[in-house]
């Protein structure tokens, strides 16, 4: 389950704005400082995909809930070869798909549909060749998440680009998300059970905050005053701990897979 607040009250936004402000900085030299210190390194743990084996990933991160980025976990995902806009229209178009300013964007009172994928790869081209209508260009960027495709029938196909990675393999999963959008899209703060992500093209910037600083938010930002960060290359494996606040910034056409899991162990 995927959370910003519960319940969220109509008066979220304002809120938010009001109490949120010194945690988003709109100041373009900030972001782009925040940008440079995240692209040279990570403050989380950094982990080599083909040094870690399940035990330690348990013993060190699941176990502590404590986040970390695995390079090169899902780099054999026949995904990275195959998926593109022209794959998802050509293969996936006819399919319908949750596209919105955030993802579950209208269980927030945001501008948010299901439509053809196909739809959204033209959005991506026009967006990509510098096309978008000038009557579009004001309007906020439309992001895809949706928790539906990856496990219907006619998604089978992206489903088998990929593969749980045995870092997790053992645990029972329970929401499947699919996820592709243009630069400056991404996921407010918000908090979830135990997931991972796995990145298929792009680039993530990450943002989190632990259990006893909780802060969730409806605001897409490239710059969150968190001590923790990261960035997340095509690959990469990022373990997010239950009740981990973070947010999500595309900094590239991205397009990434994640599952939300259950881990039986928490009191170890």
């Amino acid at each position: 389950v995927w959370h910003l607040k519960e319940p969220v009250p109509s008066s979220l936004v304002s809120w938010e704005q009001e109490h949120c402000i010194d945690l988003v900085r709109g100041d373009n030299q900030k972001a782009q400082a925040s940008h440079q210190d995240a692209g040279s390194h990570c403050t989380i743990d950094v982990v080599d995909g083909a040094n870690l084996t399940p035990q330690e990933f348990e013993e060190k991160f699941l176990s502590l809930r404590k986040p970390v980025l695995v390079r090169g976990a899902v780099s054999l995902w026949p995904s990275l070869r195959k998926w593109s806009t022209d794959y998802f229209v050509r293969n996936f178009g006819i399919l319908n798909v949750w596209m919105g300013e955030i993802p579950y964007a209208p269980q927030f009172n945001l501008p948010g549909k299901q439509g053809p994928l196909a739809h959204y790869g033209r959005y991506v081209s026009m967006v990509e060749n510098n096309q978008v209508p000038i009557q579009m260009k004001d309007k906020p960027i439309m992001y895809v998440f949706d928790n539906e495709i990856l496990t219907s029938e006619g998604g089978k196909g992206l489903m088998n680009d990929i593969s749980i990675p045995n870092l997790v393999s053992e645990f029972p999963w329970s929401i499947a998300q699919f996820m592709w959008g243009p630069p400056g899209s991404g996921a407010p703060l918000h908090h979830h059970q135990d997931a991972w992500n796995g990145l298929v093209f792009g680039e993530k910037k990450w943002w989190f905050y632990p259990p006893s600083e909780m802060i969730s938010s409806t605001k897409i930002s490239s710059d969150w005053n968190s001590p923790y960060y990261c960035t997340q290359s095509p690959g990469d494996f990022v373990y997010v701990p239950d009740s981990w606040s973070h947010a999500i910034y595309n900094s590239k056409f991205t397009s990434a897979v994640a599952i939300e899991f259950s881990y039986p162990n928490l009191a170890k």
